[in-house]
């Protein structure tokens, strides 16, 4: 069945997305103010590249981190506006291929597709956030250390996340 013939049915704005989008609101404003705070009290030298064994190979002044600190958020300030409208037209999402979308299956399908939607928003901020402690962390230490560890978590919550949704999917065909 080809996006234009789905049906289309508004998948409600429950509880627990608000809770997801107040709380990757809260991680996205938390990012800003910490690349903030922390441009204050830098260095006038901070490693901003490092080699493939971690150590720096560019430096930079505090403006600088402060720039692509902003920059972070601004990418991560778009991706979010748009999951948050994609959520809109969810007869347009990919689903698994043993799925056909059907009147009788629309609103579940749409479901489990939106949840996804809003769990994806929530690890990919937690991910750029780690991403700006990782900044943070090597521009006062000048190193990168185990700190680069802290993105793994989210990104393996998103690979999760997205198995669960693609079985849950499979499951009520």
């Amino acid at each position: 069945m080809f996006y234009k013939d789905r049906p289309r049915i508004k998948v409600p704005y429950s509880k627990k997305h608000k809770i997801i989008d107040i709380l990757s609101l809260l991680g996205i404003v938390l990012m800003a103010g910490l690349g903030y705070l922390a441009s204050l009290y830098m260095p006038e030298q901070v490693p901003v590249h490092f080699n493939i064994v971690g150590n720096p190979d560019g430096y930079g002044s505090p403006d600088f981190f402060l720039l692509g600190s902003y920059i972070l958020t601004g990418i991560l300030l778009f991706t979010w506006v748009s999951l948050s409208l994609l959520r809109l037209i969810p007869h347009y999402f990919n689903y698994p291929v043993d799925v056909e979308i059907t009147e009788k299956n629309a609103g579940k399908q749409y479901q489990i597709g939106v949840d996804l939607m809003y769990t994806m928003k929530l690890c990919i901020v937690l991910t750029f956030l780690f991403i700006q402690i990782m900044m943070i962390y090597s521009a006062f230490s000048g190193k990168i250390g185990y700190v680069f560890l802290l993105v793994f978590p989210p990104l393996m919550m998103m690979f999760y996340f997205i198995r669960v949704s693609t079985l849950k999917s499979i499951k009520n065909k």
